[in-house]
């Protein structure tokens, strides 16, 4: 089966950014998990401190992590970009507002421009 320029095109701009929206939600989970283990360990009578210490220690390491990955994806979309901006021609490169489109839906637009 192959894939043509116009489908892997909508195919890439649809999952580059399904990729941010979920670092994005994973990165807000974690602090939020954070947020709720601080506060358990202040409010919480006879909650370990020490472990709950540990705990907040490995969740913000993750964090780190999540948030270099993010850097890593969108270094990566905008590469794409320029891939497309080379492939698709001069023209400025398209890409979507968050929102959730088939290929048919972008053949349509591109054969309507």
């Amino acid at each position: 089966m192959s894939l043509t320029l116009s489908a892997a095109t909508a195919r890439i701009a649809r999952e580059i950014v399904a990729t941010e929206v979920a670092f994005a939600e994973a990165t807000t989970a974690t602090a939020n998990t954070i947020a709720t283990v601080s506060t358990a360990s202040v409010e919480v009578s006879g909650a370990p401190k020490g472990e709950a210490q540990v705990a907040l220690r490995h969740l913000q390491r993750a964090t780190s992590r999540l948030m270099d990955a993010q850097a890593d994806v969108f270094r990566a979309h905008a590469k794409l970009r320029e891939i497309g901006r080379e492939m698709m021609g001069p023209e400025e490169p398209w890409c979507p507002d968050e929102q959730v489109f088939t290929g048919a839906e972008l053949d349509e637009e591109f054969r309507a421009a």
